[in-house]
């Protein structure tokens, strides 16, 4: 608790550099429960905890995004925790990807041991920012989420692509929280991506980009009551246009 206090205080002095990024997420907020948003902070929390245990790079990125997307969560999802609480914990996740990036282990794992037991500062900017821009990510860094475990993805490509062959016969029981999961992590990516302007063409980029997140966010409560013919034509159209999108800009 006292570590908790003293990373609350440190966040004070470090985190206003951020406010000076121009150009905030503007991704309207997911609606969601008290009970989902602190099931997807632990769940994101154990995650970074664990994969700081490893010692290879490809796990010292993972715990960094993963540190990134809880960012996320806490600034694109509405519902439960207040705002202070939510910037609090922004903030928080913001400063452990940089101490990652940085090398700092050991300092990363007292940072995510604090993660849990954070108080709200009443004190915090609840304005967004862009999260891509104060984390100095890459849109391959986001990318990479969705590939193959062995390139330090999670198979959400390939999981969702092998789902939309099924068409409208989508089992229900596929739509376990592993499925919810994935969506919610699908939804925070495109969610930071609508700050990237792409220097071949923002405009049809951003298009694409507004277009996968809205199919993930009306997916999302399909998911979460295991409906697969309600999920099953927004899945479709989600793969439809990541597939167009890179076509274009792959």
């Amino acid at each position: 608790m006292k570590h908790a206090r003293r990373m609350g205080l440190a966040l004070m002095m470090v985190i206003p550099a951020l406010w000076s990024v121009h150009g905030a997420d503007d991704a309207k907020g997911i609606p969601i429960t008290e009970a989902e948003y602190r099931k997807l902070v632990k769940s994101t929390v154990d995650e970074i905890t664990k994969t700081l245990a490893k010692t290879d790079a490809k796990s010292k990125q993972k715990a960094r995004m993963a540190a990134i997307f809880l960012a996320a969560y806490a600034q694109h999802t509405t519902g439960g925790p207040g705002a202070a609480e939510r910037a609090t914990m922004r903030d928080a996740a913001l400063k452990l990807a940089q101490t990652i990036a940085a090398g700092q282990i050991a300092d990363a794992k007292k940072q995510a041991s604090a993660l849990l037991t954070l108080k709200a500062d009443p004190n915090a900017n609840t304005a967004p920012l862009s999260i891509m821009k104060v984390a100095k990510l890459k849109v391959d860094d986001l990318m990479h989420q969705f590939g193959p475990p062995a390139r330090g993805g999670y198979g959400i490509e390939f999981r969702y692509k092998k789902l939309t062959g099924l068409g409208n016969k989508l089992p229900n029981e596929t739509l376990d929280d592993e499925f919810l999961s994935s969506a919610y992590r699908v939804a925070m990516s495109f969610a930071i991506l609508k700050n990237y302007k792409h220097e071949d063409d923002p405009d049809k980029f951003r298009k694409y980009v507004d277009d996968a997140y809205q199919a993930t966010v009306d997916m999302i409560p399909e998911v979460r009551a295991q409906n697969g013919p309600r999920t099953a034509p927004l899945l479709y159209k989600l793969t439809i246009v990541c597939s167009r999108c890179h076509n274009d800009f792959r």
